[in-house]
C-alpha cells in the first residue's frame, strides 16, 4: 500500500473513532452496534461531543504543564547516584603541558594547566551544543561559525552566552577530575 493510502486509512480510522465517541464508555456499543448496552441500571452516557473531549484534553494539558512547571521550581533533589556522573576523570596532571588547552575528546572538556594549578572549559558551545574546536588563539564552532576567544567570551556567531567554564578538583589517586554540572567563574583554579 502506499504511503498516500496509509495516511487516508488512518484518516479514516479516526474519523470512525471520533464519530463514535472513543472518548467515551459506550464505544464498543458503536464499533459492534449489534451489541446491546450492558444492563446495570443506570442511565447509559451519551458520547461526548468533539468540543467536550478537546475541552478535557486541553485542561490534562495544563494541569500536566503546571505539576511539571511545580516540580521544577521546587527543583526536586537529584540522587546522587545520578550526580556521581557528572564528575570526570580527565587524567593524570603530567599529562597536561603548560599554557595550552589540552582537548579531552571523550568527556568534550578542554584543560588549561598554569604554572598555579588547572582549569577546565566546555567544548560545547551554548548555541546548540556542537563540539568546538581550537582556532588561532581562541574556539571556533564547526557548526554556525561562532568564534570565542581564549577566556570563552563570544567574539562572533549566534552563540548566546560565553563557553561555561566547568569546577576542577583532583581525586585521591591524584587524577584530575572534572564536575560537568558545576559552572564557574573563568579565575577559578584548582591549585596543584
Amino acid at each position: 500500500m502506499s504511503k498516500l493510502g496509509d495516511i487516508q486509512t488512518v484518516g479514516s480510522s479516526f474519523q470512525l473513532l471520533m464519530a463514535c465517541g472513543i472518548f467515551n464508555s459506550v464505544t464498543n456499543r458503536c464499533l459492534h452496534p449489534d451489541m446491546t448496552p450492558p444492563q446495570h441500571g443506570g442511565p447509559v452516557a451519551d458520547p461526548l461531543s468533539r468540543r467536550d473531549a478537546l475541552a478535557r484534553m486541553a485542561r490534562g494539558s495544563v494541569l500536566l504543564a503546571a505539576v511539571i512547571a511545580l516540580l521544577l521550581f521546587l527543583r526536586v533533589p537529584i540522587p546522587s547516584s545520578l550526580r556521581e556522573r557528572t564528575l570526570v576523570r580527565v587524567g593524570n596532571p603530567d599529562q597536561f603541558p603548560f599554557n595550552v588547552f589540552t582537548f579531552v575528546p571523550e568527556k568534550n572538556i578542554f584543560v588549561f594547566r598554569t604554572r598555579e594549578g588547572f582549569k577546565a572549559l566546555s567544548a560545547l558551545c551554548p548555541h546548540l551544543g556542537c563540539v568546538i574546536t581550537s582556532h588561532g588563539p581562541g574556539f571556533r564552532c564547526p557548526c554556525h561559525g561562532s568564534t570565542f576567544d581564549p577566556h570563552g567570551s563570544v567574539l562572533d556567531g549566534p552563540a548566546p552566552r560565553p563557553l561555561s567554564w566547568l569546577k576542577v578538583g583532583m581525586a585521591p589517586d591524584g587524577q584530575i577530575t572534572v564536575d560537568t554540572s558545576e559552572r564557574v567563574s573563568a579565575e577559578q583554579i584548582l591549585k596543584v
